[in-house]
């Protein structure tokens, strides 16, 4: 789920910004880009968790330990239902980090791009 998730991000960052990344700015962690964007660390931690909620282990006997996820599926037929192994957590989490990172990225993106000139 965290890669989707990432993807997602990485998806919306590169069809927001006009500009090319700075590469020197990149490898500084007091520059533009700064060492962590919180932002994305956070959309990434909600959208897996909602993204491990949508699916299910289909090896409960190899891996039992992730027997945990799918704690979302109630409505739409339970852990047993006709969705449970359709992986909608993957898309889930792709498109919620996509939109939410569209949304809540785009004025920080336009300040790093803004410091350049």
């Amino acid at each position: 789920m965290p890669l989707a998730s990432w993807a997602g991000i990485l998806i919306a960052d590169v069809l927001t910004r006009r500009l090319p990344y700075d590469e020197a700015a990149l490898f500084d962690p007091a520059g533009r880009y700064r060492s962590t964007d919180w932002i994305s660390v956070s959309i990434m931690v909600v959208a897996s968790f909602v993204g491990w909620g949508l699916v299910v282990n289909g090896f409960a006997d190899d891996a039992a330990w992730n027997n945990w996820q799918g704690y979302l599926l109630g409505p739409l037929g339970g852990r047993d239902g006709a969705w449970a192994y359709a992986n909608l957590g993957v898309i889930v989490s792709l498109a919620l980090s996509f939109v939410v990172a569209l949304l809540l990225r785009r004025g920080r993106i336009r300040r790093q791009e803004g410091a350049a000139a």
